[in-house]
C-alpha cells in the first residue's frame, strides 16, 4: 500500500511539472462545460437528483483539476484572461455544499502566497475576485458552513467544513498580504465583522476560532475606516461581551488560546486608537 501511495504522488508530481499553456487552456475548457452541463441538468432534473449526480461528480474533478495550474505561476495570465475566477465564484452559490467546499479550495490554492506568481497576475485574480462579488459570497459560505459544523453527525463532514472555513479565512489573510487595500474593502463589503464577533462566542476553541481573532486583529490594525465602522455598528460592546465570557471560563489553558486572547485585547486597542470610539 505504502508503495502503491509513493507512485500515485510520484505520477501527481510528474502531471504537476509537466502542465503547461494547452493543458491549462484545456482545464478551463473543462471547468467551463462542467458547469454549464450540471446548471442544465439541475435545471431540467431539479426533483430527481440522479439525474444531475454524474455531472455534479464531472464537476467535482473539473474543480480539483484546476488546482493544478496553482503550481503554473506562469500560466496565471491565462485564467486572468479566460476570466476563470468569475466562474469559481459562481460556484459559492451552488446547492451542493461539497461543490462550495471545492471552490474554496482551488481559490484558496490560486491565491496561495507560495505560488510565487507574478504580483501584477495575483492583484488581476483578486480584482475579478471582487467584481465577481467573491467575497460577499465566501462570507455567506462562512456563516453556512459554521452551522452545518454545528449539526453535523457525519465526522468527516464536520472535519471538511472547518477546513473548508479555515481555508476562507486563509484566502483573505493571503489578499490582505498581496493588496493593502483589502481590509477596508473586505469590512464594508461584507458581513465579516458579525461573522467573526459570533465565532468567537463560541465556547468551544479550535483552530477556526484563533484564525478569526487573527483576522479580526488584522482588519482593524492600521485602518482607521475599519475601527470607525466597528465602533459605529456597536461591535466594541460585543467585543467586551466577547472578552468577559472568555475572562470567566478562566485562565488560557494552551498558548494558542492565551494568543487569542491578545488578538481579542490588539483588536479592542486598535478600535481605541479612532478617538470617537473612545466616547462609546
Amino acid at each position: 500500500e505504502q508503495l502503491l501511495l509513493l507512485l500515485e504522488q510520484d505520477e501527481q508530481q510528474q502531471k504537476i511539472q509537466t502542465i503547461d499553456s494547452t493543458e491549462v487552456k484545456k482545464l478551463i475548457l473543462q471547468i467551463e462545460k462542467a458547469i454549464t452541463k450540471n446548471q442544465q441538468l439541475r435545471l431540467k432534473y431539479s426533483n430527481d437528483a440522479t439525474k444531475f449526480l454524474e455531472s455534479e461528480l464531472q464537476l467535482h474533478d473539473s474543480i480539483i483539476s484546476l488546482s493544478l495550474i496553482a503550481s503554473t505561476p506562469e500560466n496565471f495570465s491565462i485564467l486572468v484572461q479566460s476570466k476563470t475566477i468569475t466562474s469559481i465564484v459562481s460556484l459559492l452559490d451552488h446547492e451542493n455544499s461539497d461543490i462550495i467546499t471545492d471552490a474554496i479550495g482551488v481559490l484558496n490554492d490560486l491565491l496561495d502566497l507560495e505560488t510565487q506568481a507574478k504580483k501584477e497576475d495575483l492583484l488581476n485574480l483578486i480584482k475579478e475576485l471582487k467584481e465577481a462579488s467573491g467575497p460577499r459570497l465566501i462570507v455567506s459560505n462562512l456563516s453556512k458552513l459554521h452551522m452545518l459544523t454545528k449539526n453535523a453527525n457525519d465526522e468527516n463532514s464536520t472535519k471538511n467544513d472547518k477546513e473548508a472555513i479555515f481555508k476562507a479565512l486563509e484566502i483573505f489573510e493571503n489578499i490582505i498580504e498581496i493588496d493593502t487595500t483589502f481590509p477596508e474593502y473586505l469590512a464594508n463589503n461584507t458581513d465579516i465583522f458579525e461573522w467573526i464577533l459570533n465565532k468567537l462566542l463560541d465556547r468551544e476553541f479550535d483552530a477556526n476560532k484563533l484564525f478569526a481573532s487573527e483576522i479580526l486583529s488584522i482588519l482593524l490594525q492600521n485602518t482607521v475606516v475599519n475601527q470607525k465602522l466597528f465602533g459605529e455598528k456597536n461591535y466594541i460592546d460585543k467585543l467586551l461581551i466577547i472578552i468577559h465570557q472568555h475572562k470567566k471560563m478562566g485562565e488560557p489553558q494552551t498558548d494558542e488560546e492565551k494568543e487569542m486572547i491578545e488578538n481579542f485585547f490588539d483588536s479592542l486597542c486598535s478600535c481605541l486608537l479612532f478617538f470617537e470610539n473612545k466616547n462609546l
